[in-house]
């Protein structure tokens, strides 16, 4: 676990934002730009094809430029874990928001719409998040929807009819290794029982 004061590159470590099975998120400051990022180290336990895969899918990421998508600023290895260097953004995320009746319905509904729209150009680059929930999307103060933590997110093999039937077989990830990853509560049936998923997965995810 990463101090404050550590320095990852041109990242200084300033405190611990999260941790979970994924690993963990630290706010730290960026000294060349002088500004503060969230720098998430990526538990691999050493794995090799592991680390490689993270750091591709960074790129897949950094490649979406989506404005309603975290912006991903660099990858790369500490203590022989992938970190990916990220933005920082402020706000709350969706769950605060969920069952307030001071929110105006209107207001709800725009903030979907924005996470919709940042998953479909995701599944136009064959992208699939697979982890979409309340949690994983932030409303920052100025009303604006950003979508976090693509880091288990998978490139899919290839294109997918979104209109077709959702009990054909679903196309193979590239990097799927036949285990489940998700949120229960949320996850598409086909990934509860590991299978292969595309971008219809998230689409019953977002309206879970």
């Amino acid at each position: 676990m990463l101090q404050p004061g550590d320095k990852v590159g041109r990242f200084v470590i300033e405190h611990v934002l999260g941790q979970g099975g994924m690993g963990i998120v630290y706010q730290a400051h960026d000294e060349h730009l002088g500004r503060k990022i969230a720098l998430k180290v990526v538990s691999t336990t050493g794995d090799a094809e592991a680390m490689a895969r993270v750091l591709r899918e960074a790129r897949v990421i950094a490649a979406l430029d989506h404005p309603n998508a975290v912006i991903i600023h660099e990858g790369g290895e500490i203590n022989g874990e992938p970190y990916i260097a990220m933005e920082l953004v402020p706000g709350q995320n969706l769950r605060a928001f969920v069952g307030k009746p001071d929110v105006p319905i209107a207001r709800k509904i725009h903030w979907l719409v924005e996470v919709a729209r940042v998953l479909a150009a995701a599944h136009r680059a064959g992208i699939v998040h697979r982890d979409v929930k309340p949690e994983n999307v932030m409303v920052r103060p100025d009303g604006r929807i950003k979508v976090l933590d693509f880091g288990i997110a998978r490139r899919s093999a290839g294109a997918v009819d979104a209109a077709g039937p959702t009990a054909k077989a679903l196309i193979v990830t590239v990097t799927a290794s036949g285990g489940f990853v998700g949120t229960p509560m949320y996850v598409a049936p086909e990934l509860l029982k590991g299978k292969a998923a595309d971008g219809r997965s998230d689409q019953f995810s977002w309206a879970v």
